[in-house]
Formats: structure tokens, C-alpha cells, sequence
């Protein structure tokens, strides 16, 4: 897969540098910290493109080996708890749900 994304980005004009300052190594790194294991193809895309923006509205977050803006080790620990939380959220609504359903 990191082949297409490699061939995408030859094809766009790209403003600030074309460095990712994202490794595999950034990736594994993130993964055992996080104890998340990102979406396939998240990984090969982050290596290639890095984080940014586009037309400053859209933003790509995603592990780095120096410090940035859209590092996304800076961000996953809220981020990881308000998933979490949101899922603990609605597994309880809809467990009173099937408890209202059966009374």
C-alpha cells in the first residue's frame, strides 16, 4: 500500500516540504504506548505524508520523530479517553435500554 500512497503524492503540488518525520519506527512506538493498533494503511500513509493540513481546514494527525503541530502523540492520551469514555457512555444506554424494553 505504501506504494499508492508514494504514487499519490507524486502527483499533488505540495507547499512546506515533502519530509513525513514519520518512521515505522514512529508508528510501532505509538502503538505500544498507546496500546492502540491504528487502522490499516494508517501507518504506510503517515510514513509518506506526515501530518498537515489541507486547503487549512482538513488535519492529519499522525506520530513524529520530532515535535509538532499535528503530533498525534501529543493528543492520543485525551483522545484515547474520550473515546473510551464514549464508549463506556453508550454501552450503559444501551444496556438500560434492553433492561427498559424487558420490564
Amino acid at each position: 500500500m505504501i506504494d499508492k500512497w508514494l504514487a499519490l503524492l507524486n502527483t499533488l503540488v505540495v507547499e512546506g516540504g515533502r519530509e513525513s518525520h514519520c518512521t515505522a519506527a514512529d508508528i510501532q512506538l505509538f502503538e505500544t504506548h498507546a496500546g492502540v493498533k491504528p487502522p490499516l494503511g494508517f501507518g504506510d500513509y503517515c510514513q509518506i505524508f506526515g501530518s498537515g493540513e489541507f486547503n487549512n481546514c482538513n488535519r492529519i494527525w499522525s506520530p513524529m520523530s520530532v515535535s509538532g503541530k499535528f503530533d498525534l502523540r501529543v493528543r492520543w492520551p485525551d483522545d484515547l479517553s474520550n473515546l473510551r469514555q464514549t464508549a463506556q457512555h453508550n454501552a450503559e444506554m444501551m444496556a438500560k435500554r434492553a433492561w427498559m424494553g424487558a420490564s
